[in-house]
């Protein structure tokens, strides 16, 4: 199987799923004793939450080692123990016997604000992606809560919240405006652009890279780097394959490290 991909910083956008897409949450008691064992986790294993969210087939974790001193990344204990623990909760329950979960954790590691901005603000949207509730706050199993009320939960807040502005209150209210806007997410600071004005300014980049003397993968990469658009109409501007394009930006170093590393 492939090797996981580690962090530089420990910092990890996980994933976890359903055994053949089946729910692995059945009631609200479910989440609630998989919060108590993350809760754990974040203690036994000197770990930061700095999001979560738990649907009724997989979660999203956002998790940050704090103690890296040693050496070790923790990500594969952590989600071991998170696992192993919860299933053992579940079948117990549910007089069943087997696996829960799909195969192995996928993980991606994290090594800049911006993209630890994006992958927050996608874990709090995925409720309303599915259709689960209008607003993130709505959402009772998520650190939303957390980020845009100011309650005090399992999440980690300070470290996002500090990219948005050194005064809580005013990070708050930034994070609260870009859960309702299509965003750029730039190293050092945040844009806020309609949709139809993104995908604009995309196909005019586009058009003055092809004066350039680049590589096709490096158009591709400085347009998606300047105007971070999705998969689908990157493929419409450019006429390229999804999984093609896919492909070259999943090639792409990360850039940058955390401000406060």
């Amino acid at each position: 199987r492939q090797k996981r991909r580690l962090s530089k910083n420990g910092c990890y956008h996980a994933i976890v799923r359903g055994n053949d897409k089946m729910d692995i949450f059945l009631d609200d008691t479910d989440k609630s004793t998989l919060l108590r064992i993350l809760n754990r986790a974040k203690e036994k294993f000197e770990c930061s939450v700095l999001a979560y969210c738990f649907m009724d087939n997989h979660i999203h974790l956002v998790l940050m080692e704090t103690n890296t001193s040693t050496g070790e990344n923790n990500i594969s204990t952590i989600m071991k123990f998170l696992g192993v623990t919860y299933v053992r909760y579940f079948n117990e329950k549910y007089q069943r016997v087997g696996t829960l979960f799909q195969e192995r954790f996928k993980s991606e590691p994290i090594e800049s604000d911006r993209h630890l901005l994006a992958v927050v603000r996608y874990v709090l949207l995925n409720p309303c992606k599915a259709g689960l509730a209008e607003s993130p706050v709505d959402y009772k199993w998520s650190s939303s809560r957390d980020y845009m009320c100011g309650t005090y939960g399992i999440t980690d807040t300070g470290m996002v919240l500090g990219i948005l502005d050194k005064n809580s209150s005013v990070a708050r209210q930034e994070l609260n405006r870009l859960m309702d806007n299509d965003v750029i997410i730039e190293s050092t600071s945040l844009t806020t652009i309609p949709k139809e004005a993104k995908k604009q300014k995309a196909l005019l980049l586009w058009d003055e890279l092809q004066q350039e003397k680049l590589s096709i993968n490096e158009k591709i990469k400085k347009l998606y780097d300047d105007v971070p658009i999705s998969i689908r109409t990157l493929a419409t501007i450019t006429g390229l394959g999804r999984a093609r394009l896919a492909r070259i930006i999943k090639e792409e170093p990360n850039r940058g490290l955390f401000k406060n590393n």
